[in-house]
């Protein structure tokens, strides 16, 4: 373990400057004003601001409908959880309409459903893509699909950061090698650490001149 010496003597230096931003937790009692908050850092004080850390984006979790709902779903099923996985009897009733009433407002065929965010990544691709096939990925696509990508290929390519000329370039070379190889190519829609994100219109036209999946 000596090798980790160096770095936990720099984290703890960061640590006691202030300057490490992970580990944090969360104080903030007030579930209604999810948009700020309380926070202990390591260094044992605690500082107060915006959140920009939350995935709850719609603050549905505070929601007091919601609240009631898992409450009172907690009582039905006298569980906290599903006793599996959905294909392996951890789906209900309620989650099955939940698909179906989705589908519906989404006007397409089926919905599934994934435990959270990074399932739901990894499955998106993993569920589609065969050994033979391509993935030409945004270099700073989320971790669930660059591990979705390799896990269902040994052909992951990466093209820089909204550089569409550069994923331009990466589609010539897989297609002047194999013709008629599947590709599909990956970026996100709004990228949450910086805010940014690709000219969509030209990703597009590009993924269809050589005739990649999106």
């Amino acid at each position: 373990m000596s090798r980790y010496d160096e770095l936990e003597d720099w984290i703890s230096k960061r640590t006691k400057a202030s300057l490490w931003s992970f580990g944090l937790l969360d104080e903030n009692k007030n579930s209604q004003n999810f948009s700020e908050a309380k926070v202990l850092h390591s260094n044992g004080k605690s500082y107060e601001g915006v959140n920009f850390t939350a995935v709850d984006y719609l603050g549905l979790s505070h929601h007091p409908e919601m609240i009631h709902m898992a409450t009172d779903a907690m009582y039905r099923y006298q569980s906290t959880h599903s006793k599996s996985s959905g294909p392996l009897m951890g789906n209900t009733k309620e989650s099955e309409k939940l698909q179906t009433d989705l589908a519906d407002f989404l006007g397409i065929a089926n919905v599934f459903l994934c435990p959270t965010g990074w399932a739901a990544g990894f499955v998106g691709i993993t569920g589609v893509i065969r050994k033979s096939d391509y993935v030409l990925m945004d270099e700073l696509a989320h971790q669930c699909l660059q591990q979705g990508a390799n896990a269902a290929t040994n052909n992951v390519l990466k093209f820089r950061h909204l550089d569409n000329e550069h994923l331009r370039e990466q589609l010539q070379k897989i297609k002047a090698k194999d013709k008629k190889a599947s590709v599909l190519v990956i970026t996100e829609g709004l990228y949450s650490m910086d805010g940014d994100y690709t000219d969509f219109k030209t990703f597009v036209s590009i993924c269809k001149e050589y005739d990649a999946f999106t």
